[in-house]
């Protein structure tokens, strides 16, 4: 299960996602159009590419460092090497908003091709 913390009060719960799945694709079925929708309306209006994804490298410890995610890669890429607890939590941060903890940008490994399934990155392929 994993929790994604949009804003303060606003949380996205998606309870099966699978290994192979790429962020972009879950963030976008929790931006359709919904009752919830008017809350998520600044995650809307952004490209979804331009959003930032962090995940707490390791769950204990109020300064542990956060691990920057790639939107465009798969779980299965981007959860080496970190701890993970039964109820994750990824942070969700548009490009505007700023953050004042620690974070690792770890995407040298990742061979991140654009998920077919996720309508922002078959965008991006055509432009």
């Amino acid at each position: 299960m994993f929790f994604f913390a949009l804003f303060d009060d606003v949380e996205a719960i998606h309870h099966r996602v699978g290994e192979d799945t790429s962020l972009c694709s879950v963030i976008e079925n929790h931006l359709k159009p919904g009752p919830w929708i008017h809350k998520l309306k600044p995650f809307c209006d952004v490209d979804l590419v331009s959003l930032k994804l962090f995940i707490r490298q390791c769950p204990k410890g109020a300064k542990a460092p956060f691990k920057e995610l790639d939107i465009k890669a798969s779980l299965r890429q981007q959860l080496v090497k970190v701890a993970i607890v039964e109820y994750t939590v990824i942070h969700v941060y548009l490009p505007s908003q700023s953050f004042d903890f620690e974070v690792i940008r770890d995407f040298h490994h990742l061979y991140t091709t654009p998920d077919p399934n996720c309508i922002m990155a078959t965008e991006i392929q055509k432009v």
